[in-house]
């Protein structure tokens, strides 16, 4: 029998622009697909008009801390390869996903059920899942010492994902909301450090942490989402980088020189909203790169995601999620557009 995997990935929406993770992938083909380039030797790099990249600064939801406080470090859990803060929204406690991949604050239908205003939104799987999103507005957010205020959000059915890990699950919390901020994902120690940025995306104080990366790489912001490039087999790669993603993720069209690359291991099944399923292969990436870094013997799922490039308006190759955060600990500075790592262990 073929394992069944249940993981998160994130697309937006049409106008709404939110994540319902755990492979709902989009069925929408009125948007346009361009590619993501990245600047190597000689090459031009694309207006960031050309890209529509939103700029995150300032951030479209801030968080009310003290304006001293230029520092923070939120603990994190895990549920699988989940990555899970504790919460309070509203009133109830409970666990919310961080997910790089949301544009905003999605939270769980089974919870927050009350005024909430029908926008007719739809969003369906490669499994054929359907669920119809709704917005709620007026919600209180706490994680740790950051309080949100009046948060407009978007509301779905995530019990799947409960279902899954056994977890109270509140919602998914994006990335954007922390503009403004350096963040900084330490899987080792499990936290989560936010460091307040200046306008030119410098820290506003001093930590400890070391400026000094053993990896630096520039990102694309483009939309709510980021875009890094790696290369397998030698041949560049865009992948969307996703902290809802429990595992990486492969598109299956990829050329016969990179597919040769990849160590079978079985095959699995990925499992959406409702209860059909569909097949896929779980591999190992034996010639995966970034910046001529190499990062052998990562897991990853190899599927169709046609839908998922749809969805973006961009074509990726594939999606890098928990199994590539866990290398070491990650900077990610939306204002710089860079992501840096220094690698568990020190330098690899």
């Amino acid at each position: 029998m073929p394992e069944k995997i249940t993981f998160v990935l994130n697309k937006p929406i049409s106008l709404i622009q939110f994540a319902i993770k755990f492979i709902l992938l989009l069925f929408i083909s009125s948007i346009p697909v361009k590619r993501i380039y990245f600047a190597g030797p000689g090459d031009v790099v694309p207006l960031q008009s050309d890209l529509q990249a939103s700029s995150l600064w300032p951030a479209p939801d801030q968080p009310a801390v003290s304006e001293e406080t230029v520092f923070l470090t939120i603990p994190l859990k895990r549920a699988g390869n989940l990555i899970i803060v504790e919460s309070v929204v509203n009133g109830v406690t409970g666990n919310i996903i961080l997910d790089t991949g949301s544009s905003r604050l999605v939270l769980n239908s089974i919870y927050f059920r009350e005024k909430q205003q029908q926008h007719n939104q739809v969003s369906g799987g490669i499994t054929g899942s359907i669920g119809v999103v709704s917005q709620k507005e007026g919600n209180k957010l706490q994680l740790s010492d950051l309080v949100y205020e009046d948060l407009t959000a978007d509301v779905t059915d995530l019990g799947h994902i409960e279902q899954a890990r056994n977890l109270k699950i509140l919602g998914l919390f994006g990335l954007s909301m922390l503009a403004g901020y350096e963040v900084v994902i330490d899987l080792q120690l499990n936290q989560l450090e936010l460091h307040k940025l200046d306008f030119n995306g410098n820290w506003l104080g001093q930590t400890g942490r070391p400026k000094q990366f053993d990896l630096e790489v520039p990102i694309v912001v483009n939309g709510d989402l980021l875009f890094m490039e790696g290369h397998i087999a030698g041949k560049r790669c865009t992948f969307c980088l996703d902290t809802g993603a429990e595992t990486n993720v492969l598109s299956n069209d990829l050329p016969d020189k990179m597919m040769n690359t990849l160590t079978v291991l079985r095959r699995t099944k990925l499992r959406g909203t409702g209860s059909q399923s569909t097949e896929a292969l779980y591999c190992v990436m034996n010639d995966f790169s970034v910046d001529k870094h190499p990062f052998p013997g990562m897991n990853v799922l190899v599927t169709n995601l046609s839908h998922m490039k749809k969805a973006y308006g961009v074509y990726i190759d594939g999606m890098l999620g928990c199994d590539f955060f866990e290398k070491g600990i990650v900077f990610i500075n939306t204002q710089k557009r860079k992501l840096a790592i220094n690698f568990a262990g020190g330098k690899e």
